[in-house]
């Protein structure tokens, strides 16, 4: 009886995976059919590989440590200490922690250098957790200790080592930008290979039996990876080791952490990305910030493979605090400007300039107000629905990446005026919007396009939550 409930629960498993399967192959023949197919947002650009370990004690003092913990290996019985390779012992019996407190009140940059080698490259996931505990410590961020997810070992804490916690000891360096690309490259991160199936096994020749494993210890590394880069930014935030985090190097990583974000496997560390994007625009200089918004905001309308893909990166950045506003809305601008191509034949000259500094935020207003679609009206949408191509006409996807990116633009003063009752749109600009709203709802009304369904999803999203009071 239990055989035929077991049989009975993985028939109705199977036909559920075929349905599901059948449906996918019936949207995706629909598209096909109506020559629109959806843009593709998720683009691979992390490649798992096995992982050298890097160079592991080159740092003063190195040499008295390794004696004293093959003293303490000895004492053990030949089978444990053949279990335990010595750099491993050395952080994990917090040895190195006490060198870094005790022998002076200035860490060299070699060892600091090869803490960050262990926690983003080494091989040994106990080695790349005491090495990120270790280093933490002396960065002064030891609350990650408890942040980190599943981070388990034995190395004790620093406030175990001592009766009251050390004052850490001033860093001659700390990881540079350079070094946080390279080791994000060297653990498989290329934004510019092509992502297609299998390319991962194509590339680093992985086995079925260990591409699971590989996986495993590539996101975790990447887990401590970005945790720290995060915690070197608030070190510098702090006045503390200027200058290792350059516009240039800031702005590339900004780059590769939002296409990490889209990546089917980066995906899963969204909470990581998100604290590393927020620490990441804090730690610009002020004067750097002011000459790098407009440039960074050209840049981030390229990440991913579509329109949908470049919308859905801005979404990623922390609106929240004013730096990231300030970007998402320059860089929703030119997005904008780019999709409508406003005015059609003009100029470069003629075009509507986007160019946003700290000192001269985006004007919502005037970017929407100028985009052929919202002059058009329902002509656009009658275009798009009846398939036309040509000057001034749009498919639906793109008609649909347009007004998401109207209302990335919008709704945040929508917002404010609403909780606040100050700032906000104009009367004017309001009205019109509304009144562009409820004529794409018309005109949409008789498509029975994917597109057209999933545009007016949006639009009846958008709507609830400007009726809300």
């Amino acid at each position: 009886m239990q055989a035929t409930a077991v049989s009975d629960s993985e028939e109705d498993d199977g036909a559920a995976e075929q349905m599901a399967v059948t449906a996918r192959e019936q949207a995706n023949a629909l598209q096909a059919e109506e020559g629109d197919p959806e843009p593709v947002v998720l683009q691979q650009v992390l490649f798992p590989a096995h992982v050298g370990s890097p160079p592991q004690c080159t740092f003063e003092g190195a040499e008295d440590l390794i004696q004293g913990c093959t003293a303490e290996l000895q004492s053990l019985s030949a089978s444990a200490a053949s279990k335990v390779d010595v750099p491993c012992s050395l952080l994990l019996n917090g040895l190195l922690q006490r060198h870094c407190f005790t022998s002076s009140r200035q860490c060299s940059a070699a060892l600091v250098l090869n803490l960050f080698q262990l926690l983003a490259l080494s091989k040994s996931l106990k080695v790349a957790t005491a090495a990120f505990k270790t280093l933490m410590a002396l960065l002064g961020d030891t609350h990650q200790y408890e942040a980190l997810l599943g981070c388990r070992s034995s190395l004790p804490t620093v406030s175990s080592l001592y009766s009251a916690p050390p004052q850490p000891p001033t860093l001659e360096a700390v990881p540079s930008d350079k070094d946080f690309v390279t080791a994000l490259r060297a653990l498989g991160l290329d934004t510019k290979a092509a992502a297609d199936k299998g390319s991962s096994s194509a590339k680093d020749g992985l086995k079925a039996a260990d591409s699971h494993a590989v996986v495993k210890g590539t996101m975790y590394h990447l887990q401590l990876l970005l945790r720290t880069f995060a915690a070197v930014c608030r070190y510098q935030q702090q006045g503390k080791a200027a200058g290792s985090l350059g516009s240039a190097g800031l702005q590339e990583l900004l780059l590769m952490l939002l296409a990490l974000r889209l990546d089917p496997i980066g995906q899963l560390l969204a909470v990581e990305i998100q604290v590393a994007l927020e620490s990441l625009l804090d730690a610009f200089q002020g004067k750097d910030w002011g000459h790098s918004i407009d440039s960074l905001a050209g840049q981030l309308t390229g990440v991913g493979p579509s329109h949908r893909a470049h919308l859905a990166a801005l979404k990623q950045l922390p609106a929240h605090s004013s730096r990231g506003f300030a970007l998402q809305q320059a860089a929703a601008a030119k997005l904008l400007q780019g999709l409508c191509q406003m005015p059609a034949k003009g100029s470069m000259t003629e075009q509507y300039s986007c160019a946003a500094s700290a000192d001269s935020p985006t004007n919502a207003e005037e970017v929407v107000a100028k985009c052929s679609w919202f002059q058009a009206g329902g002509a656009a949408v009658a275009k798009a629905c009846q398939g036309e191509s040509g000057e001034n006409c749009f498919s639906l996807w793109e008609l649909e990446s347009c007004i998401k990116t109207a209302d990335l633009l919008l709704w945040p003063h929508i917002k404010q005026a609403k909780e606040t009752g100050t700032g906000g749109l104009s009367a004017n600009c309001r009205s019109k919007w509304q009144e562009f709203i409820q004529a794409l709802s018309r005109g949409l009304s008789n498509s029975h396009k994917v597109a057209a369904h999933s545009l007016k999803l949006h639009i009846a999203v958008m709507q609830a939550w400007d009726n809300r009071k």
